[in-house]
């Protein structure tokens, strides 16, 4: 490994503590992310590399629960995200994290705000 690539993995594996942080125990995180508790202690380790994809919904996740945080406590952002939100048509906003619909998620936190 480089050092750019060394670089990019430690910026990662800050990111994913920082998502821990936010989500409040790694098993809300590794929810988040869709992957096992275990899998998530090998990312933030660096044990295993964080593929592109995983890059794509750790920033998808972190911004979304920043933005998140800005209109609920962070105990009631888990029941927002998992619950069916009529703004996105009956669909849970995690999955819309998932194909990358990001700004579709924002769009029905601004109407939560409003």
């Amino acid at each position: 490994m480089n050092a750019v690539e060394a670089t990019a993995s430690l910026r990662t594996r800050e990111r994913l503590r920082l998502l821990v942080k936010r989500a409040g125990s790694q098993r809300a995180a590794a929810r988040y992310l869709g992957v096992s508790v275990r899998s998530l202690g090998r990312l933030v380790t660096g044990e295993t590399a964080v593929g592109q994809d995983m890059a794509a919904r750790l920033e998808a996740v972190n911004y979304v629960l920043a933005r998140a945080e800005q209109v609920w406590a962070p105990q009631a952002i888990e029941g927002w995200l998992y619950g069916c939100n009529s703004v996105l048509d009956g669909v849970r906003p995690i999955d819309f994290v998932g194909s990358g619909r990001v700004q579709e998620i924002v769009q029905a936190l601004e109407v939560a705000r409003a």
